[in-house]
């Protein structure tokens, strides 16, 4: 089980900004539909831990190479995301078939999930 949320943000990257859509997803949302990264790495527990979240994001290929094109350099790279900066640690394969619409993911606070969740 894993949990997902849909949202817009607003992206800078080099002064211009961009509308993007972006899934919330907590770190065991990749591995479970199968996502693999083509360069970087995808997330792990660490980076939803606790109450707060690492400022970590994952970009699909498409945006990847259509935002940036195709950067091979884009891993480390840091991005402002609604005023806040955010490191790129991975890229998606293209033939990952995401189950919603988006340009890039980003982990999901533990701390956060619902009360229901069960434990790890």
């Amino acid at each position: 089980m894993a949990l997902l949320e849909i949202g817009t943000a607003t992206l800078k990257y080099q002064g211009l900004p961009e509308q993007v859509t972006g899934l919330r997803v907590t770190t065991n949302f990749l591995p479970l539909f199968g996502a693999r990264t083509i360069q970087g790495r995808g997330f792990t527990a660490e980076d939803g831990a606790g109450a707060a979240r690492l400022p970590a994001m994952v970009l699909t290929n498409a945006f990847w190479k259509s935002r940036f094109g195709g950067d091979p350099n884009i891993v480390g790279r840091k991005l402002e995301c609604n005023g806040e900066l955010y490191t790129v640690i991975g890229v998606l394969t293209p033939e990952f078939q995401q189950p919603l619409p988006a340009d890039l993911y980003v982990p999901w606070p533990l701390a956060e999930r619902p009360e229901r969740w069960p434990e790890r």
